[in-house]
This record gives structure tokens, C-alpha cells and sequence, in this order.
């Protein structure tokens, strides 16, 4: 049995934090908790934001500006990689199909639902 009761938040990095908020408050009804601009490394401004999106679970992005250095991932917090997808629970076919709806809308997806059968979590 897992000695962890589930995950609490995800980071990763934007070029655009406005942009991002707005996806996740459109798409999934999202609420922003914070959304804060405060001295960086070396002098800059790093802005971060927590982004409820349900279920205890929230995305903590850090705008970054360009280029960011971690494409090729490392051990280093900053430049550990990209992330490859999220998936978000929901209740019931209801609500999946309202999302991928705004998905759709959004030009974020092609609509494409990949059935996985029983999940196991």
C-alpha cells in the first residue's frame, strides 16, 4: 500500500502565464489561488501561480522566459524536461464529453477519446 495519500501538485513551466490560466479556467472551470510576481534568481522577476483543477490536486506553473535551457532534461529543478500529458479525472460521461467539447472548441484536441478500459486507480 502506498505511503502517500495522492498528489497534492504538479509544476511545470509556461511561456505565457495568462495564456495558461485562461486555458484551465475555460476548459476545466479551474480556479487560480495565487497568482504572484516576485524576485528571482539573478536579479528577474519570477511569476508562479497555483491553478485548483479539482480533487486536491492543482498545477503550479512558473512563467519562463525563452529559451528555457531544459529540453534536454536534468537533474536540476528548472531543467528536469517537458512533460508529455495530464490526466484529469472526472465523474461521469456527462462531464467528459463536456470537456472534450471545450477541448474541441479550444484547438486543443481533435476530439479523439482513447478508450484504456477499467482504470485501476
Amino acid at each position: 500500500m502506498p505511503v502517500t495519500v495522492g498528489a497534492h501538485h504538479l509544476t511545470l513551466f509556461t511561456h505565457d502565464m495568462d495564456r495558461f490560466i485562461r486555458f484551465y479556467g475555460e476548459i476545466f472551470d479551474a480556479e487560480t489561488k495565487f497568482d504572484l510576481s516576485e524576485p528571482g534568481p539573478g536579479g528577474g522577476t519570477l511569476r508562479h501561480s497555483l491553478i485548483d483543477v479539482g480533487g486536491g490536486f492543482a498545477l503550479h506553473p512558473f512563467q519562463m522566459p525563452e529559451p528555457t535551457g531544459y529540453e534536454d532534461g536534468s537533474m536540476q529543478m528548472g531543467k528536469r524536461g517537458h512533460i508529455d500529458h495530464l490526466a484529469l479525472k472526472v465523474d461521469d460521461e456527462e462531464r467528459l464529453q463536456e470537456v472534450r467539447r471545450r477541448l474541441v472548441k479550444a484547438g486543443a484536441s481533435d476530439g479523439t477519446i482513447t478508450d484504456f478500459g477499467a482504470s485501476v486507480l
